[in-house]
């Protein structure tokens, strides 16, 4: 069992009547001790079957039933109470406030680790979403870039094999692939810091044939 400790403030007045102002004055001695012993007798019945966390939850209604109970003893006296208020409910004990301090501090860690924890979590969720859409759109780039290579490889194809005759699809193809080859062969040269290694495939055709001479001689 804990001892506690619970302020109550009552507002009144006393009734505008001439029986009021009547019964104030005569009926009642001191007003003070009477609704003092009213609201002790509510309190002890109502705390008394409660624990000390439902007193903590249930002061609105312990307010309300001691303005009940005090408009109806009161008003014979010539009193009207306006309202009343359970400012404070707190252990008479320092050894108990500590305990509920510290249970009150270990609830709030938790709820902030577990807030935290579901942060953390959100934020992997929302990368790894961002990371999917960044991968997504690369492959859609990369996907129309090789489409365009494809599509002007394919247009000089067409037109050299328009205006040049007897010369095949194929070796258009392959003369085109060659200037490309020659031209990132050029790049690395101009960017290059130290010495290169270039392997070159066998050569199967006049062109790869031509392509490799052409290597050997850039690179002697």
């Amino acid at each position: 069992d804990t001892e506690l400790k619970i302020e109550i403030q009552v507002q009144f007045k006393i009734l505008d009547t001439p029986a009021g102002i009547s019964d104030a004055t005569f009926k009642l001695s001191n007003y003070e001790e009477q609704m003092s012993a009213f609201i002790l007798d509510i309190v002890r019945t109502s705390v008394s079957k409660q624990d000390m966390n439902d007193v903590y939850e249930s002061k609105d209604q312990l307010a309300m039933d001691i303005k009940d109970a005090l408009t109806d003893a009161m008003k014979v006296y010539g009193y009207e109470i306006l309202n009343t208020l359970v400012t404070n409910v707190e252990p008479n004990s320092n050894h108990v406030k500590q305990s509920m301090n510290e249970k009150t501090k270990a609830q709030y860690d938790l709820e902030a680790a577990q807030f935290s924890a579901q942060a953390d979590a959100e934020r992997v969720i929302v990368h790894g979403e961002a990371n999917k859409i960044a991968q997504k759109l690369l492959g859609e780039g990369v996907s129309r870039q090789r489409q365009a290579i494809v599509d002007g490889l394919s247009n000089s194809v067409a037109s050299f094999s328009d205006k040049v005759n007897d010369v095949s699809p194929r070796d258009v193809l392959e003369i085109v692939i060659m200037t490309q080859y020659f031209d990132m062969m050029k790049d690395i040269g101009e960017k290059r810091k130290g010495g290169n290694v270039v392997f070159t495939p066998a050569a199967t055709t006049q062109g790869d044939l031509l392509r490799n001479s052409m290597v050997q001689a850039n690179f002697k």
